[in-house]
């Protein structure tokens, strides 16, 4: 290959006037500061912040009280239909309507092959 016809060699192709590392540390910085801003709209709690679970860390960050959200997300790994419904149904007048509203499938999900009397109860009140 002649130099006319190398890029590299002909200035067609500029070499990068950043070495690797003062890049790599531009991109740090940045993803640093994304991060940041990532943390201020997340919600710890004692409960959140002890947990591995990322339902539990979700439901928390959605505004769902931790002590609510440990037990429906432990159900829901468990696959304890009963344990779940037991825990939707011990959510409170505000966390209730607020779960039905962030994560109506848990509802369909206790609904759709179980009668649960208390459960629709509750539902009928919210839902009215």
């Amino acid at each position: 290959m002649k130099k006319e016809d190398n890029p590299f060699l002909n200035g067609l192709i500029a070499v990068d006037p950043y070495p690797k590392t003062e890049r790599l540390n531009i991109l740090e910085d940045l993803r640093d500061e994304i991060c940041e801003v990532l943390a201020e709209r997340m919600r710890d709690t004692p409960y959140s912040e002890s947990s591995d679970s990322y339902l539990v860390k979700s439901l928390v960050d959605r505004g769902l009280a931790d002590s609510r959200a440990l037990p429906i997300a432990n159900a829901l790994r468990d696959g304890d239909m009963n344990a779940l419904a037991f825990a939707v149904c011990a959510c409170d007048e505000w966390n209730f309507p607020h779960l039905l509203k962030i994560e109506p499938r848990i509802f369909w999900m206790l609904l759709v092959n179980e009668t649960d009397p208390v459960l629709i109860a509750r539902l009928e009140e919210v839902m009215r």
